[in-house]
């Protein structure tokens, strides 16, 4: 989550070919990674039957990503504090990211036993 959350927050402070190649990396592979994770989750929460929940961990994917470019789209062509819609979007994608980062680790720190290997 924190390497997501570099990788998102990075096109935000640098408007470079290196800080879109960098984010590219940090958001990709950490998000193949997560989703690895989930799956052996969820195969392993439902042993028996996961399509179900496998169903619902790809609908949930999918929902964002057509949910992300209309939220751009209804932000408009505006400027606001001198970001546009997608840097708009990226600083939120940064701070959800933030935030789920600080509560993964707090929630680790609290119950180590709970952490899967991968």
């Amino acid at each position: 989550q924190g390497l997501m959350a570099l990788g998102t927050g990075l096109p935000l402070v640098a408007h470079t070919l290196w800080a879109v190649a960098a984010s590219a990396v940090l958001v990709g592979g950490t998000f193949m990674v997560a989703t690895m994770a989930g799956l052996q989750l969820a195969r392993e929460a439902r042993p028996d039957n996961p399509t179900p929940l496998l169903a619902r961990m790809t609908a949930a994917f999918a929902a964002g990503q057509i949910l992300g470019p209309v939220l751009v789209r209804l932000l408009g062509p505006g400027r606001r504090a001198g970001w546009d819609a997608l840097d708009c979007t990226g600083a939120v994608a940064t701070l959800l990211l933030v935030l789920t980062a600080l509560w993964l680790w707090r929630a680790a720190r609290v119950s180590p036993e709970r952490l899967v290997p991968i």
